[in-house]
């Protein structure tokens, strides 16, 4: 929890409580706040069926069926999946086909493209490099300079790269962050 923000000539400095209550202060040059967003699933019924609410985000399976049968839930108010209009859509496909009773498309969450709109851009699929290992993959990585791209030479803006992160005995990709 930030207590106080006080912003000097060397840039700011940051006061906070950490997960044990304990006061920490912190220097930098700048502040990023980033406060986020909050699924508006209050009052709406939700208590009387049988779906889990976390943190009002609603649990879903791989179709966007919750815990009651037949009550779907997609897009911002997903616990877990990214709140990206992209993922929404595809979730919203998978649902309708599900309810229709057709064979449709699973939603897998390491499988959905992410963004994080700032500059430069960062997009990324599939599992991190700890979380490939973690999984217990025999993992090899390589990076690409943007100073070897042409649209980064186009723009004159070479910051950055292209990280690919594979299983090492058969070259299966398992992510890809720019």
């Amino acid at each position: 929890m930030v207590n106080s923000v006080k912003k000097d000539a060397k840039g700011v400095t940051v006061t906070f409580k950490d997960k044990d209550g304990k006061s920490q202060t912190l220097q930098a040059e700048k502040l990023l706040l980033a406060v986020g967003r909050k699924p508006m699933t209050d009052n709406c019924g939700l208590e009387k069926s049988k779906a889990q609410v976390e943190r009002g985000a609603v649990h879903v399976g791989p179709y966007m069926e919750t815990a009651e049968k037949g009550l779907y839930a997609i897009g911002d108010i997903v616990f877990g999946l990214p709140l990206l209009a992209h993922a929404a859509m595809m979730e919203g496909i998978s649902a309708v086909t599900h309810i229709a009773g057709k064979q449709g498309p699973a939603i897998v969450k390491e499988r959905i493209p992410n963004a994080t709109y700032c500059e430069p851009q960062i997009g990324s699929i599939g599992l991190t490099e700890k979380q490939a290992r973690d999984a217990g993959y025999a993992v090899k990585t390589g990076k690409f300079p943007f100073v070897g791209n042409s649209k980064a030479t186009i723009l004159g803006n070479h910051g950055g790269f292209i990280k690919v992160v594979s299983e090492e005995k058969y070259g299966e990709v398992l992510a890809f962050t720019s």
